[in-house]
């Protein structure tokens, strides 16, 4: 449902977002922090500066995303799929 979605700098820390579709969706410097993420799709999202530390990202896939700046602190990234994401 946020499919190609225009979000950056937004604030859905601690939100329930589990199973959702994020693809190609600009979510630049949004704050995701403590969110639940798990199965999301963000192929192809804007994700530089997006702030996930302590998020579940189990089984989530990222690939092809720009993760530059991003803070990982603390995220759970079981199965988290990354093939082709920019993590510097």
């Amino acid at each position: 449902a946020f499919a190609g979605a225009k979000l950056p700098g937004a604030d859905l820390a601690k939100s329930e977002l589990n199973r959702s579709d994020f693809t190609g969706a600009d979510l630049t410097g949004a704050d995701l922090s403590k969110a639940e993420l798990a199965r999301v799709n963000f192929v192809k999202a804007a994700l530089a500066g997006v702030d996930l530390s302590y998020s579940n990202l189990a089984r989530a896939r990222l690939a092809g995303v720009d993760l530059g700046n991003a803070n990982l602190t603390g995220a759970y990234l079981f199965l988290t799929r990354l093939d082709g994401t920019d993590l510097r």
